[in-house]
């Protein structure tokens, strides 16, 4: 039995799905994952795994948990002070980290040297290298798959409930598109237009377009791809998206705390615009394209298997320090990248 600790921000989260299928590819026996409340929603779709949320135990309630199920690995993704002490005091037979200061003398803890500042590898193949540690030999021979076709045909698996929801909010936004240039048609419904997602919001980093920015985006792409959809997505606790006259095809759509529903409006689009957070990922999950608001640390630590680097427009500094015209090329710069991949669909 392996274990896998899991439990950070969603996009962490989400980074961590190769890394888990080449483990279930590689070995045999029970995987159980330990992650949070949002960690669980992604995780617990997955087949083969065990998934549990450790969000509301103590450590102690962890440690007994670890202890009950008397690891034969355990692979700790975040290796922070206590969780390096926890595992540590486990009868895990055998532990794999980062190295890092919290572990760096401590002899229970298998180490694989990894550094977010110098590393030249994304942070989602890091974590394969702690797959890899387990087992170099099982682990080679799933790369080798996982290349040749396993990863490239994998598909999060649908939820149809959360689809039916995104589809209804879509359909009582508007039953057709309608515009100057093309009236009510009932051969060509709402439901059958292309959908880009422009996701303005993070939490994780100031590297970022403002608000602003994002609906002037959606109502110039809109006004030149008058046949497609443009959903500016929004969660509840985030400021609002105030439209003023906009457009017939451009909306808002304000999510709860269910990621399934986020996942399945992804699914139904054909490009997402976003800076480096969760909902990128979750896209990339999914290979949907993607333009990435990025700064060039981020464009190599967090670039994702489906992303192209020629896709990313790279900020020099954080939203508050760039200037009025930073950010007017930036605008430029996703609107063009936008239009050269939208116009194959319109």
């Amino acid at each position: 039995m392996i274990g896998f600790y899991r439990a950070a921000f969603l996009g962490d989260n989400v980074i961590a799905i190769k890394a888990l299928l080449m483990l279930r590819h590689s070995y045999d026996g029970d995987i159980i994952i330990y992650t949070n409340t949002q960690g669980a929603q992604i995780f617990s779709k997955l087949s083969g795994f065990i998934c549990v949320d450790s969000s509301a135990m103590s450590k102690q309630e962890l440690l007994a948990h670890i202890n009950a199920q008397h690891f034969e690995c355990f692979i700790l993704t975040q290796p922070n002070r206590w969780r390096c002490k926890l595992l540590s005091q486990s009868n895990a037979k055998r532990i794999i980290s980062f190295a890092t200061l919290a572990n760096l003398l401590n002899p229970r803890i298998s180490k694989v040297f990894f550094s977010r500042a110098f590393s030249q590898i994304p942070y989602h193949k890091a974590l394969c290298k702690l797959v890899a540690k387990v087992d170099s030999k099982r682990f080679a021979k799933a790369s080798t798959d996982f290349s040749s076709s396993i990863y490239p045909q994998f598909r999060y698996p649908i939820d149809e409930d959360a689809k039916a929801r995104v589809q209804n909010t879509l359909d009582s936004a508007t039953h057709y598109l309608i515009t100057p240039k093309h009236t009510p048609n009932p051969k060509s419904p709402a439901s059958l237009a292309p959908i880009i997602c422009l996701n303005p919001f993070v939490k994780s980093t100031r590297i970022n377009l403002p608000l602003s920015a994002y609906i002037d985006l959606a109502y110039k792409l809109a006004a030149r791809f008058e046949s497609m959809r443009f959903v500016i997505l929004h969660y509840e606790g985030a400021p609002t998206p105030c439209l003023q006259d906009p457009p017939p095809n451009v909306f808002v759509f304000s999510n709860d705390d269910n990621l399934a529903n986020l996942i399945e409006l992804l699914r139904l689009s054909c490009l997402l615009i976003s800076p480096s957070t969760g909902t990128i990922h979750l896209a990339d999950m999914l290979h949907i394209p993607t333009i990435g608001i990025y700064n060039r640390k981020d464009s190599r630590l967090w670039l994702g298997d489906s992303m192209q680097k020629q896709h990313l427009v790279i900020l020099q500094k954080p939203l508050e320090q760039s200037s009025a015209q930073a950010i007017e090329q930036a605008q430029k710069r996703v609107y063009t990248l936008a239009c050269a991949m939208l116009e194959p669909h319109s």
